[in-house]
């Protein structure tokens, strides 16, 4: 019983330090724009997504620096606040899966400044041996303040230019998924013949 409290007690502090690490991204801030997410498990290209329960996904500011980092809930949501007139960085990963990058440019003028909110979808993939994913050092999508139509956005013009790269990545993954499946299957009649 004692044992029980102490974990419990344990998991408690955590789950308290993790909101308070959350929260200290806003202290003294009024305003924000609040990120609802999706992260979902690519399958391959005829099946479809399934939700990733449990993704780490990790905040950096302008520096490059940690400032927060949680996990996604069992149906693959995240919900989280960024101050405004701020650049950060969102990685989004799980042990044995590739990761991506959002980007996201919360500065706007002054007279636009209010609560926002943006809600996205992103899919990553697991490693596969022999797949170039260099592509993926620089971020999938950059979200910025869109002043003509006064909401947060992507930048479609750098989401046209990378998404170039990432279908071809998409393409190769997808190959070398294939070669694996059918050399699994040779494996198996090599073997079913030798028995």
């Amino acid at each position: 019983m004692k044992r029980l409290l102490t974990v419990l007690f344990f998991v408690t502090s955590l789950s308290n330090a993790i909101a308070q690490q959350n929260d200290s991204l806003l202290l003294g801030v009024k305003n924000y724009v609040e990120m609802k997410g999706n992260i979902k498990l690519l399958k391959d290209k005829d099946k479809e997504k399934g939700v990733l329960d449990s993704a780490l996904v990790s905040i950096l500011n302008e520096k490059k620096e940690l400032v927060t980092a949680f996990y996604s809930n069992r149906k693959g949501k995240v919900d989280f606040k960024l101050p405004l007139q701020r650049k950060f960085s969102i990685e989004i990963s799980k042990k044995r899966c590739v990761s991506k990058i959002i980007e996201i440019n919360t500065k706007m003028p002054q007279n636009k400044v209010k609560n926002y909110e943006f809600s996205f979808d992103i899919g990553i993939f697991e490693e596969v041996k022999g797949l170039n994913v260099s592509v993926l050092k620089k971020p999938i999508a950059k979200i910025n303040y869109n002043t003509f139509m006064s909401v947060f956005d992507y930048d479609y013009n750098y989401t046209g230019k990378i998404n170039t790269e990432i279908e071809k990545m998409y393409s190769d993954y997808y190959d070398l998924q294939q070669s694996m499946i059918e050399e699994e299957e040779y494996r198996k009649k090599v073997k079913k013949k030798r028995n």
